[in-house]
């Protein structure tokens, strides 16, 4: 339960993220508006709807609605199958701890029911099959309608909580930046990079 809850939740924040990133994908005009100019001005459409999607219904209408916002996913369909048994034995847990739904309880029975049980090979097996869903559906999403937006997203709230102006940031700034940036994550970007990415945010 706490596998596929986790899957789920990562989707709706990853299709959150590229809806701010990239607001006309869903109109058909992928790129045709920078989220970051959005983000600048301070317009955050909620995205209620389209986020439900993704909350329940059946992996085919749920990667459904993952290409009717951003196209395909490679690699998502194979999983489709996989997925929906999964769902499935989570609901039958949820619903019926671990007996299955379709079930009828036994009254005469005065010893609990047994379990609807999973091997530790199905349970791997699982687990390595939502792990390739994420990692597909983040590979596409980034690559695609994402990129750079969550950094730029930090920096532009760093400024706002410390009243600073992009627009004249000097470099002894940049590198408190950095330094901030380096307690929250490894792989932190060099200082050009950092450069480059507060000019672009200046020209948006």
């Amino acid at each position: 339960m706490g596998a596929t809850g986790a899957l789920e939740t990562y989707i709706q924040r990853a299709v959150l993220t590229a809806l701010r990133s990239d607001p006309a994908a869903q109109h058909g005009k992928s790129r045709a508006i920078d989220g970051i100019s959005w983000l600048k001005l301070d317009i955050k459409p909620l995205y209620k709807e389209e986020l439900k999607a993704f909350e329940k219904g059946t992996w085919q209408q749920r990667t459904s609605a993952i290409a009717g916002l951003f196209g395909e996913v490679p690699g998502l369909s194979i999983h489709i199958e996989e997925l929906d048994k999964i769902r499935i034995f989570r609901n039958s847990v949820g619903h019926a701890f671990g007996r299955k739904l379709n079930e009828e309880p036994n009254l005469l029975s005065i010893a609990p029911e047994s379990m609807n049980p999973i091997s530790e090979t199905n349970f791997k097996d699982w687990l390595n099959t939502l792990s390739k869903v994420a990692n597909a559906v983040d590979k596409h999403l980034v690559e695609n309608h994402i990129g750079e937006y969550e950094l730029l997203h930090h920096f532009h709230v760093w400024c706002k909580r410390n009243r600073i102006n992009p627009a004249t940031m000097r470099t002894d700034t940049h590198r408190k930046y950095l330094d901030i940036l380096g307690g929250l994550t490894s792989g932190v970007p060099g200082r050009d990079f950092i450069a480059e990415m507060i000019d672009y945010y200046n020209r948006v």
